[in-house]
């Protein structure tokens, strides 16, 4: 297996040393503007019921979760290298009830229609096999005026990069627009773009 192979592999499911030493890395620094700048647009409010779909390492679960009173944070991940440093990081917000972490992969999870106010994402849309049934799946348990807010890199950056691209699929921003409207998010749809130094980054939010 190719280095770019065995990388993108860890990209998508981290596991065993690399996974907790370098992924973990990885993910709390090269994510940090991306989870910065998507949790600036979730606009989290005190009583939300909000899903994180791909947390890493839970950092960002954890600072939504200070922002709510009322409200419940859950995460779902595929990866147990992940979740085991995730419930270790919040282990007391997860004591008083705050956050939910769960092990497992989110195309097969069983979740109620209309249980939550938002759901987020950062750089996982790559790595879905079936982006149409996954994002049909999200609007189905959205509730109504619920928002959906993925964050991702620009594509242009990304196909420069020493990735496996049979693992990876990259989208630009017209590209998750399109799929968000083929999939019932036709109500309200717009990316807002980030630049920090050379590298381009978007969020986009859909309302349902």
């Amino acid at each position: 297996m190719s280095f770019k192979t065995f990388f993108s592999e860890q990209a998508r499911k981290p596991s065993g040393l690399f996974g907790r030493v370098v992924m973990s890395k990885v993910f709390d620094l090269g994510n940090a503007t991306l989870n910065d700048f998507m949790k600036q647009q979730i606009e989290i409010e005190e009583n939300d019921h909000l899903l994180e779909i791909g947390f890493g390492t839970g950092k960002l679960l954890n600072e939504m979760a200070k922002l709510i009173d009322n409200g419940l944070i859950e995460g779902i991940d595929v990866s147990e290298t992940m979740v085991r440093i995730a419930k270790r990081k919040n282990k007391k917000i997860i004591s008083q009830g705050k956050i939910i972490i769960k092990h497992g992969d989110f195309e097969k999870e069983s979740y109620d229609d209309k249980s939550f106010t938002k759901i987020c994402s950062v750089n996982t849309i790559y790595f879905w096999s079936e982006p149409n049934l996954i994002i049909r799946k999200i609007f189905n348990i959205l509730k109504p005026g619920g928002k959906l807010i993925f964050a991702f890199e620009d594509k242009e950056q990304i196909v420069n990069r020493a990735l496996d691209f049979d693992i990876f699929h990259v989208y630009s921003e017209n590209e998750i627009k399109e799929l968000l409207k083929l999939n019932g998010f036709s109500r309200k749809i717009y990316v807002r773009s980030k630049w920090l130094k050379s590298k381009k980054f978007h969020c986009c939010i859909a309302v349902k």
